[in-house]
């Protein structure tokens, strides 16, 4: 299987778009633009969408995490085991072992955070990097870390040579951490009786109670258990039980053949149950009980070792598993390969902890506490509520637009005055988002914007009369 590096795919965007702007020189030269001469270095706003469904474990289905108590309205609480949910076939956030995932970059350009690379002790924040006591928010974190060995948490589905779309089980292997710490792909299913069974002939007038109770060990893997009793009249009531106590199903129909069966049983001590049906005595029967398993091979799906592909997952797990981490990983990544000859701000969506472009502090340009002070305020973003894409981009714009603004505005340089801006500095605004807009706060429609696409603009003229232009609205 390929494998490629995940924090670079991530980046491609925002470098992509970054690439196009200018600003190698840090003063304005004498002569014209249009000699070709570099221009002042440019203005990146990057606007991070801080929602809360940036907090979900997949894409593009919405699914919360098992423990986020947020009432997101009819959003499937936690991933089930199955391809639609764990294979990055189907969910595009999630573990994909033909990727090499980084802890992200910090802004540095040579070094990476740290932690979280174990699969005894990953980050469980939705948002942040790091372990115990994590202070961002009521609803940003399960607190601290988690083991993902013998953990629902570490499956991951790989769809099987030629499968490139299905959310069938057989289309996939379904890999594991087991309880030993390794990687193991599970085999085909086989079906045996439980150890000491079949008991019986059993009846109702037994001495002890607990004679009618009997255990079943049921080992990690195990995918199905049945028990069922045969014989000794139509008065037999079965229930089995759950390690945890709760009942799994019941069956006392009637007819004397009763049965019942679990899929995808917990590990542990199960019990299995015998009762009179309707108070009514029976006798000569035989309980059996069945535990199918499949068979589990160490093996990585990439040919990695043991250690690499552990390390690989909880990688994954720490950095990349809800949106928002992905989408901070991806602008940690480009944002550390760009060099200091441009001037960069931070915004969120909802206006969280904004950085203006800092523009008194050497000239704004992304070196130094400058750049450092950036990375700060983009990993440690915290998501919650709707989606104002709106308002944020609009205050940008707003932003941008005002060549007005005190000497620290986004048009000033060094030594600039309120009349002294640079008309001249280009302007970039990066929104990152995991979809449309659904709320309008911050939006103020009454500026002059509205719907500028479908209207027709106002004539230009040229200072000399001769040319005339116009914006017209005309369908794609």
């Amino acid at each position: 299987m390929k494998r490629t590096t995940r924090a670079l795919p991530l980046g491609i965007a925002f470098a992509a778009t970054l690439a196009a702007a200018p600003g190698h020189a840090v003063t304005i030269p004498n002569l014209p633009l249009q000699t070709g001469t570099a221009y002042p270095p440019a203005n990146v706003m990057f606007i991070l969408d801080d929602s809360g469904s940036m907090n979900f474990v997949a894409m593009p289905a919405d699914v919360k995490d098992d423990g986020d108590p947020t009432n997101y309205g009819s959003v499937q609480d936690g991933l089930d085991d199955n391809p639609t949910d764990r294979s990055y076939l189907n969910n595009t956030i999630y573990y994909d072992p033909r990727q090499t995932y980084l802890p992200w970059a910090t802004g540095d350009g040579s070094t990476r955070m740290t932690g979280g690379t174990s699969v005894d002790s990953v980050y469980t924040s939705w948002n942040q990097i790091g372990g115990a006591d994590i202070s961002c928010g009521w609803n940003c974190t399960i607190a601290g870390t988690r083991d993902l060995r013998n953990n629902v948490e570490s499956v991951f589905y790989v769809p099987k040579t030629g499968v490139t779309a299905s959310t069938s089980s057989s289309d996939f292997n379904r890999y594991r951490i087991n309880s030993s710490g390794k990687v193991v792909v599970q085999g085909s299913p086989a079906r045996a009786q439980v150890s000491g069974f079949p008991k019986g002939p059993l009846d109702s007038d037994m001495n002890a109670y607990t004679q009618r109770t009997f255990t079943i060990s049921v080992p990690s893997g195990a995918t199905k258990i049945e028990v069922s009793t045969t014989g000794g009249g139509k008065n037999v009531e079965l229930n089995l039980i759950k390690p945890n106590g709760s009942q799994a199903c019941s069956s006392s129909n009637g007819n004397g053949a009763e049965s019942c069966s679990s899929t995808s049983p917990t590990a542990g001590n199960w019990s299995v149950q015998v009762y009179r049906d309707n108070n009514k005595d029976f006798s000569g029967v035989t309980l059996d009980a069945y535990v199918t398993s499949s068979a589990e091979v160490e093996q990585t799906p990439t040919g990695r070792s043991q250690a690499d592909e552990l390390t690989n997952i909880a990688t994954w797990y720490s950095y990349y598993r809800t949106r928002i981490k992905t989408a901070k990983a991806g602008a940690s990544e480009a944002f550390s390969q760009l060099g200091s000859s441009i001037r960069v701000g931070y915004d969120s969506i909802w206006n969280r902890n904004k950085l203006a472009i800092p523009v008194g502090s050497d000239d704004g340009l992304f070196r130094g506490s400058n750049r450092s002070t950036w990375f700060s305020h983009l990993q440690g973003a915290s998501a919650s509520g709707g989606t104002p894409l709106q308002g944020a981009l609009q205050r940008t714009g707003e932003y941008f637009r005002d060549k007005n603004a005190a000497a620290d505005g986004p048009w000033s340089g060094p030594g600039t005055t309120r009349s002294d801006q640079l008309s001249c500095r280009q302007n970039f605004a990066i929104l990152t988002t995991d979809g449309y807009w659904n709320d309008d706060s911050g939006y103020d429609d009454g500026i002059g914007i509205d719907d500028a696409d479908s209207e027709d603009g106002s004539v230009i003229v040229s200072e000399d009369g001769n040319t005339s232009l116009q914006y017209t609205s005309i369908n794609p």
